[in-house]
C-alpha cells in the first residue's frame, strides 16, 4: 500500500507520561482508501485537537495490558478533533469539507486525533460538518464533552420529568461538561442550581441560566446549600462526595466515578 508520513503523539506501553513519544506513523494515500475495509474509511488533515482526563486514563489502561501481544502496536492519542477531509473514500464526504467530530480508534489500532493526518475507521468515529462560524479550535473542543453531559442529562431525565419541580444540581457549573449540563437542564424547562467560584457566578447564572449559584469557596457547607434547593438529581462534575446521598435526590451522576 502506497502511504504519506504523518507526525503524531503515540504509546505503546508504560503509561503516561512515560510511554508517550513524538514519532512517525503511516497513513495510506487517498486513492488507497477506496473498498479496503468493511466499513468506510477517510483521511484528514487535522487542524486542532482537544485533550481530555480520559485521554491520559486510556493510555494508562491499555498500557496496563501489555505485554499482552495484541496491544503491542503503536496506539493513537486523543479523540475529539477538527479537520479538512483529504480523501472521504465512501463516507459521503467529499474532499475539502471542514469537520469536527470525535474518533475511539487511537484506543483499539493506531490513528489518533493528535497527529498531523489520521485515517479515520467510521465504524468507530463520529463527524460532521463544522458550521463555518466556528473556529477550528472551537469545534475540536465540543465533542467529548457535549456528549458527556448529554449522557448526563439522559440518566437524570427520568428522575427529573417524574418530579413537580423538575430540579437538578450541577456541580462545577463552569467546568466544561458542567457548561453543557445546564445549558441541556435550561433547555428541557428544568430548574437548576449549579457550584462554582465566585468568579464564575455571572456567566452561570446570566450567560448559562442556573437559577440559583453556591460559591464553593465562601459557604460553611456546599451540601447544605444545595439541598435547599430539594433537587431531584445531581450532576457532578467535579468528583467529589459532598452531595451523595442528599434528601431530595432520586439519582446522583458523577463524571469518571460510580453513579449512586
Amino acid at each position: 500500500m502506497t502511504t504519506w508520513e504523518s507526525r503524531a503523539w503515540t504509546y505503546t506501553g508504560g503509561g503516561y507520561p512515560a510511554g508517550l513519544k513524538s514519532t512517525v506513523v503511516d497513513v495510506p494515500r487517498g486513492c488507497e482508501l477506496k473498498g479496503l475495509w468493511s466499513t468506510p474509511h477517510m483521511l484528514v488533515n487535522i487542524q486542532a485537537c482537544a485533550l481530555n482526563p480520559v485521554d491520559i486514563q486510556m493510555i494508562n489502561l491499555l498500557s496496563s495490558l501489555i505485554p499482552l501481544k495484541s496491544y503491542q502496536t503503536e496506539k493513537g492519542v486523543a479523540c475529539d478533533f477538527s479537520a479538512k477531509v483529504s480523501a472521504g473514500g465512501r463516507t459521503g464526504f467529499m474532499k475539502g469539507d471542514e469537520i469536527f467530530g470525535l474518533t475511539l480508534k487511537p484506543y483499539k489500532y493506531g490513528g489518533g486525533a493528535l497527529a498531523e493526518m489520521a485515517e479515520l475507521d467510521m465504524a468507530n468515529t463520529v463527524a460532521v460538518k463544522k458550521p463555518a462560524e466556528w473556529s477550528w479550535q472551537q469545534a475540536a473542543a465540543i465533542p467529548l464533552v457535549w456528549l458527556t453531559a448529554r449522557t448526563c442529562i439522559a440518566n437524570v431525565e427520568d428522575y427529573v420529568e417524574q418530579a413537580p419541580g423538575k430540579r437538578l444540581a450541577v456541580l462545577g457549573g463552569s467546568s466544561a461538561t458542567g457548561i453543557y449540563t445546564i445549558m441541556l437542564a435550561k433547555k428541557r424547562g428544568w430548574k437548576v442550581i449549579t457550584t462554582s467560584s465566585a468568579k464564575n457566578k455571572d456567566f452561570v447564572t446570566s450567560t448559562l441560566g442556573a437559577d440559583q449559584h453556591v460559591d464553593y469557596t465562601s459557604v460553611s457547607s456546599v451540601r447544605s446549600a444545595v439541598q435547599a434547593f430539594e433537587p431531584d438529581a445531581v450532576v457532578d462534575c467535579v468528583g467529589g462526595t459532598e452531595c451523595v446521598g442528599l434528601p431530595s435526590s432520586k439519582r446522583y451522576i458523577t463524571i469518571g466515578k460510580s453513579s449512586l
